[in-house]
């Protein structure tokens, strides 16, 4: 089902023959000349370098047979890792790309730049998968992510990972007093994170903040 066209002008040919189930056109009977093939282009060659216009000669009572070999169309993929909260990059976050159609599945780190480029991969849909490390413990991992991975150009993927959050409920209680106390101050603290902020009770005696990025905080 691989189409190509078959042209020769001064004799007016111009005719659109397809592959058959061995991969194969034969074409018999031709007037001995030069003739032109070129690859068409269709859904099943579409991920393939097509086959530049090729002149063949066909010579008088004899067979010609004419080889064409595809080459993949291939492209890059660049993977970009930021973080919440940090300016610096980090470098050996792993990652694991997989191309299920290609039987593609490698594990590979980020650079000194927090990035992967893969160069020369063949086109196809991608899955980029962020592997747990010490360097990452502290933030949710990133969702794996499909990509598309193009001809001749650099495909590219940012991925964000942000803070693994909690929440910090303080309950006031007083000796000798049952009724819970509004208005009681608290300042809870954390120098790695520049958190330093003033609660106060409320008419149940408690202070509940949430979204708090996971750590050791400071309770006075």
């Amino acid at each position: 089902g691989i189409p190509f066209r078959i042209t020769n002008e001064a004799l007016g040919f111009d005719q659109t023959y397809y592959t058959d189930e061995n991969g194969q056109i034969i074409l018999e009977d031709l007037i001995a000349t030069n003739y032109t093939v070129r690859e068409l282009e269709c859904d099943k060659n579409i991920k393939f370098v097509l086959i530049t216009d090729t002149e063949v000669a066909v010579p008088e009572d004899e067979e010609i047979t004419v080889t064409m070999n595809n080459k993949y169309k291939r492209g890059s993929l660049k993977v970009i890792k930021t973080f919440e909260g940090k300016t610096t990059v980090l470098k050996g976050v792993p990652f694991r790309i997989t191309c299920d159609e290609l039987d593609y599945d490698e594990t590979v780190e980020t650079d000194e730049n927090g990035e992967i480029l893969l160069e020369n991969l063949v086109v196809g849909t991608y899955m980029v998968q962020e592997l747990g490390c010490d360097a990452t413990e502290q933030f949710v991992l990133s969702d794996a992510t499909e990509v598309e991975v193009s001809a001749d150009r650099i495909s590219e993927l940012t991925l964000r990972n942000l803070y693994k959050r909690g929440s910090i409920k303080i309950i006031k209680h007083f000796e000798g007093q049952d009724k819970p106390v509004k208005g009681v101050p608290f300042r809870i603290t954390n120098d790695e994170f520049g958190f330093d902020k003033v609660y106060y009770t409320d008419e149940n005696g408690m202070i509940l903040v949430d979204g708090l990025i996971i750590g050791t905080y400071k309770i006075t």
